[in-house]
């Protein structure tokens, strides 16, 4: 008889166990004695399991919003350049037609469509990671004469008129081109 009590209480355990090994939520039905001590500390242990378990599958999930964020943000800064550029070739296309026909209206609405555009880059850029930056050495005049060439229809457009005065030659310098190029646009502009 006792024997029999017993052997059905470690039955029991042990199926509990089978069954919490495949769900760390499932937690055996307490008993007294002994064998309720037992099973109360496989509980526990379950529990903490369970919980390590979804800290576990939330540190995944950060790990690839944290990547995302990465990408995300290496994506932005790769849109955001050829948007000015586009920009600033509708605007030329604008100036060059007439004031009242369709190209100058569809012009207009493309300009808007493109500031749109880069106003969620910028969004993405504020809440994305920035990326580490990607040095390789650079000619910094270059660099910038590159920027000044893309702004140019901007100066026109204002009436500015850019004069260039390089100190040459100046050594190559180890710099992020994409981020040194965002830097001299966001200060020209």
């Amino acid at each position: 008889l006792i024997a029999g009590s017993v052997a059905n209480k470690v039955k029991l355990v042990k199926n509990g166990l089978k069954t919490i090994q495949e769900d760390l939520d499932y937690r055996i039905i307490p008993r007294k004695g002994e064998i309720g001590e037992i099973i109360t500390a496989i509980n526990e242990m379950a529990a903490a399991l369970s919980k390590r378990k979804k800290l576990e599958e939330q540190m995944q999930k950060a790990d690839k919003m944290a990547a995302l964020g990465e990408v995300a943000a290496g994506v932005a800064h790769e849109i955001r350049n050829p948007l000015t550029a586009i920009r600033g070739f509708i605007q030329l296309i604008q100036e060059n037609t007439d004031n009242h026909g369709k190209n100058n209206e569809y012009a207009s609405i493309a300009i808007f469509e493109v500031d749109r555009l880069n106003k969620i880059v910028e969004e993405l850029l504020y809440y994305a990671r920035p990326s580490e930056p990607r040095k390789v050495y650079l000619d910094i005049n270059g660099l910038l004469g590159s920027v000044l060439t893309l702004l140019h229809f901007k100066f026109e457009k204002q009436g500015v008129v850019v004069e260039k005065q390089f100190l040459n030659p100046l050594p190559d310098i180890p710099i992020d081109e994409e981020q040194i190029r965002q830097v001299f646009i966001n200060l020209i502009i």
